[in-house]
């Protein structure tokens, strides 16, 4: 037996080079799954939700009204907020709303460029929500701190309920311009 292993070293030594290249290529194939799979967990610890929200309503009586007595009332305030319901901070916000039934506005609003919306804030769009029509469509954009791109659509009913609230990643082409992930 000796004599066969020495006359077949080559062979041998072949036989285990080979073996040895396929347990560095499983080795190298399972890191690089793991170390996708901790990038996936970290973008969930710094994901965004934005959500329209509205600014408190306050309903006031005509000065020099008592309380108790039958006046007709007055709302003051009412303005469309963007609000981040996610555990990180939402940057480069942008914002679409437009009728259920109708055409899109033509173009983003820009909501807050600059300005991140962290986690639990609000931007206020200064959109008074009395002008919001009795169905209106809404998508936001916005980014997360590691750059993946997101967005919210769903729809205001009554001016005041936020419906059919649909978050989702949306993959960026190269030149630019995002599309939606399947």
């Amino acid at each position: 037996m000796w004599a066969w292993i020495a006359c077949n070293v080559e062979v041998l030594t072949l036989l285990v080079a080979i073996a040895t290249f396929f347990v560095l290529a499983a080795t190298l194939g399972a890191v690089v799954g793991y170390t996708r799979a901790a990038f996936q967990q970290a973008e969930g610890l710094v994901k965004p939700c934005l959500t329209p929200d509205f600014e408190p309503v306050r309903i006031e009586p005509p000065s020099g009204t008592e309380y108790d007595a039958v006046f007709p009332l007055q709302m003051s305030g009412g303005t469309l907020l963007l609000r981040n319901i996610g555990i990180g901070p939402a940057v480069n916000v942008r914002y679409k709303l437009a009728k259920l039934d109708g055409v899109e506005l033509p173009r983003m609003e820009d909501a807050a460029p600059a300005t991140p919306v962290g986690p639990g804030r609000a931007f206020d769009t200064t959109f008074p929500q009395n002008k919001l029509w009795d169905a209106t469509r809404f998508r936001i954009h916005y980014d997360s701190l590691t750059g993946k791109r997101y967005e919210s659509v769903g729809v205001i009913l009554d001016k005041k309920l936020v419906d059919h609230l649909n978050f989702r990643r949306v993959k960026q082409e190269r030149t630019g311009k995002a599309r939606r992930s399947s």
